[in-house]
């Protein structure tokens, strides 16, 4: 399916005098002050539609790679040369190997923090260049997508990884060494799922649908599974100081978060549909996963060697399924928003969809009619009737598209 490519508009609501003054004085939050370094971006940096979709399948791949629980004992119950093809597979993702502590990892350490400052103060220096001139250089605006969109988040789980590989390293040595990653992996690893978070909430509040990695109208669904899982990673480590029942607990319960973010992708956080598949089949694998872990835990003649196997089965099995689930769902909603001949009366025919349920099923028949450039969408019929509901005010940031989309 093609890149979405149109443009969206924020409507303007009615503001309090302090708010308005806030502006005209240029005074904000974070994200006021850090949004025009991200508009412009989006808006100037155009990068081909497959070099974003292999980044994001990354960069879901190594979260989703937390999944082997490389700090639990289940970990272990591996034979040669399985041993050797899941230590080198979560090295792809994490960059070191998070259980070998007869290697120093001060090195990537160093450059893993020293990144994260330079990140910092780069997001300071643009916004620094935009409040001199009033624009940000489109070379600069490559830089920054690159370093921001790209770099920060890929460094994510890595930076998780190093903090855990200095808490499990504490356990069983000693030395200034583990207290430095858990120290400057920790503070790395805030640095990053900081900018990222940012980044995701900015993107959704731009007024231009972009290509770049995690294209979202709503963006705590998605991130909130990233950084959670991606702080598994830490938590997994400290269990290792507990009993072995913490391990069991932290599983339960990232499956539970696994499955609420499951439902919220249902509702269609992305606008290119094939993301939002691409999502629920992590979603789905991370929970199978999670159960991989259960039984190979507590049954003994289970080994870690198939993980990977389940690993790549279940992603496969599960695009697949997401694939069928949401083109059912899009081609429901889209057969609705076609032009009905019979349908005299409009809003009630919306009306009888049921499509102000809630805010995350409007958000939902919004896209599919942004995505597929539906009658009802095109001539403002599904937006107007949605800004006369209740909750209008929860979708004022998704419901005045003016462009249709290109479809092929």
């Amino acid at each position: 399916m093609a890149e979405s490519s149109v443009s969206k508009s924020v409507s303007a609501t009615s503001q309090s005098r302090e708010k308005f003054s806030d502006i005209v004085t240029a005074k904000g939050n974070v994200l006021d002050k850090v949004f025009p370094l991200f508009e412009q971006m989006i808006q100037q940096v155009k990068l081909p539609a497959w070099i974003m979709g292999i980044v994001m399948f990354y960069l879901l791949c190594q979260t989703l790679s937390i999944c082997f629980w490389v700090y639990t004992p289940v970990y272990q119950k591996t034979t040669q040369p399985w041993t050797n093809v899941n230590k080198y597979f979560v090295q792809i993702f994490a960059f070191i190997d998070p259980v070998n502590y007869s290697t120093s990892i001060q090195i990537w350490m160093i450059v893993d923090i020293a990144i994260g400052v330079f990140s910092i103060l780069w997001i300071l220096f643009t916004l620094y260049l935009n409040h001199l001139f009033y624009t940000i250089y489109v070379p600069v605006l490559y830089i920054s997508f690159i370093l921001i969109d790209i770099v920060v988040p890929i460094l994510i789980v890595p930076s998780a990884y190093v903090a855990a590989h200095g808490i499990v390293g504490l356990k069983g040595h000693s030395g200034i060494e583990y207290v430095l990653e858990i120290a400057l992996g920790l503070v790395a690893f805030a640095v990053y799922t900081c900018v990222f978070l940012l980044s995701s909430i900015l993107k959704a509040r731009s007024v231009v649908l972009s290509n770049f990695p995690f294209p979202m109208f709503e963006y705590d669904a998605v991130t909130t599974w990233i950084i959670i899982t991606a702080a598994c990673a830490v938590l997994s480590a400290i269990f290792n100081y507990f009993d072995s029942w913490f391990y069991t607990l932290g599983g339960i319960i990232h499956i539970l978060i696994t499955v609420y973010v499951q439902l919220r992708i249902y509702y269609l956080p992305f606008y290119d549909l094939w993301r939002n598949v691409l999502m629920m089949a992590f979603c789905l694998a991370t929970v199978v996963l999670n159960i991989n872990y259960f039984v190979i835990a507590y049954v003994d003649k289970f080994k870690f060697n198939y993980t990977i196997f389940v690993f790549i089965i279940i992603l496969i099995l599960g695009y697949i399924g997401g694939t069928g689930a949401i083109t059912k769902v899009s081609r429901d909603f889209r057969k609705a928003l076609t032009y009905q001949e019979d349908v005299t009366n409009v809003p009630e025919y919306l009306d009888s969809l049921k499509i102000n349920k809630n805010s995350h099923q409007a958000n939902m028949w919004i896209i599919v009619g942004l995505i597929f450039n539906s009658d009802y969408f095109v001539d403002g019929s599904l937006t107007d009737y949605c800004l006369t509901a209740p909750i209008w005010m929860e979708l004022f940031h998704v419901l005045s598209v003016t462009y249709p989309i290109r479809v092929p």
